[in-house]
């Protein structure tokens, strides 16, 4: 009976509504919210842990349990009253989480949690990006593809087989899942997909030679192969283009090996 009594007391279901309501609303988010980022996450395992430690609360001797049911009332006003009064000074509650976990990651560390604010995805077409790009008088192509090529140059209509596409333009290249921002890059000097900068980055150079997977179709520049490794501080230079073969590869490889002296090829 004593035990009982225990539950009755109402610090005790403060804590067992608590553990309820937060129960709830964690088993709520994983079923409806299957969607998986750095927020939902957070939300969803400090709703479990609240209804776990309040579910522990209860066995606590009662003078504990009317102190932390004081300190959890404070904390739920105080909250309540943030909630209220941050947009009224323009704030966003939501900036103040971003900015705390930025205040959280250590020094230089730019590898953090994602945080993705969900827009619908670029589906537009290269056609309609190419469109909209000239219309705000952006000279821009198609990303190249050498092997269209390859009979206008057995057949003599162009002089030479090009090994890459136009430098220094604005390429659209191509876009797949549900990226919000379409893929557009710029030409580096020889006309691969590459920052120019890479070429007065100091250090051995590291030339990535192939096709579609080494030019980085379909993705952002910076998220190319040899994009990721110059955020890592190598001089990662692609001369990759969709569709090459053994033999552009073999041709790209003598043509600028010669001239960009890689200490590494890959």
């Amino acid at each position: 009976m004593s035990e009982f009594r225990r539950f009755r007391r109402p610090e005790s279901v403060l804590f067992l509504v608590l553990s309820a309501c937060f129960g709830a609303y964690a088993i709520y988010r994983l079923v409806n919210i299957p969607r998986i980022n750095y927020f939902e996450t957070v939300y969803t395992s400090v709703a479990i842990a609240v209804a776990v430690l309040a579910a522990i609360v209860v066995a606590l001797p009662q003078q504990l349990q009317r102190n932390l049911a004081l300190s959890t009332i404070a904390l739920a006003v105080a909250g309540l009253l943030g909630g209220l009064l941050l947009p009224l000074a323009g704030v966003s509650p939501e900036a103040v989480i971003r900015q705390s976990v930025a205040l959280l990651q250590q020094p230089g560390n730019t590898a953090g949690p994602e945080i993705r604010i969900e827009r619908a995805a670029d589906n537009r077409s290269v056609d309609e990006v190419l469109v909209s790009l000239r219309q705000a008088g952006i000279e821009a192509y198609r990303s190249p593809s050498l092997r269209s090529q390859i009979e206008l140059a057995d057949n003599g209509t162009i002089p030479l087989l090009p090994l890459s596409g136009i430098a220094n333009v604005t390429t659209a290249n191509c876009s797949e899942g549900d990226q919000q921002q379409f893929p557009v890059l710029r030409s580096d000097r020889y006309g691969f997909n590459n920052d120019d900068t890479v070429y007065a980055m100091t250090g051995d150079r590291i030339m990535l030679v192939g096709d579609s997977f080494i030019y980085g179709q379909c993705v952002h520049q910076e998220q190319s192969i040899a994009g990721h490794l110059r955020r890592k501080g190598y001089a990662g230079i692609s001369v990759g283009v969709g569709g090459n073969g053994p033999l552009f590869n073999l041709a790209a490889l003598r043509e600028y090996g010669r001239a960009l002296k890689p200490k590494t090829v890959v």
